[in-house]
């Protein structure tokens, strides 16, 4: 049986409701528009992982196909921000404490406080722990995940 659209207002309802329950994120700076079943976020969030939770909190509303995160990551004041150099090697240097990983192949690039990783990991699971540290860092704007997974044949 086939699924009949919903509302985009009763959408919108229900994103919005979903932002203001959570906990980790500060909607207050949070816009959204329904077009159809498509979410579209605008505004600030303080971190990237709370701009990553807004979307996958956008994610559960039933009846959204697609959520199309624009919000940007609020800078820190201006006393307060790190220079791109400091912010690699605070990347870095979180990235050299996991036990999980090593760090000796993966390169870390800021530029604006956004930050590449690239090079290359044993499983996607190293992967993916190399973003979510690096996304946990303070004053990363953004997160850019180029890292390859090693071949099982090498």
């Amino acid at each position: 049986m086939e699924q009949s659209a919903r509302d985009p207002e009763a959408i919108k309802r229900d994103v919005t409701n979903y932002l203001l329950w959570d906990e980790r994120i500060d909607s207050s700076g949070i816009f959204v528009e329904v077009h159809g079943s498509e979410v579209l976020l605008t505004g600030t969030v303080a971190t990237f992982p709370a701009r990553m939770q807004a979307m996958l909190a956008a994610q559960l509303v039933s009846g959204v196909t697609h959520v199309n995160n624009r919000l940007q990551v609020a800078r820190l004041d201006a006393g307060a921000a790190l220079e791109d150099s400091d912010l690699r090697r605070e990347v870095e240097s979180s990235l050299a404490w996991a036990k999980t990983l090593n760090p000796s192949h993966i390169r870390v690039s800021v530029y604006e406080g956004k930050v590449t990783l690239s090079g290359t990991v044993d499983s996607f699971g190293q992967r993916r722990n190399a973003e979510i540290i690096t996304a946990n860092t303070t004053g990363v704007l953004d997160v850019v995940n180029e890292l390859m997974v090693k071949s099982l044949s090498q």
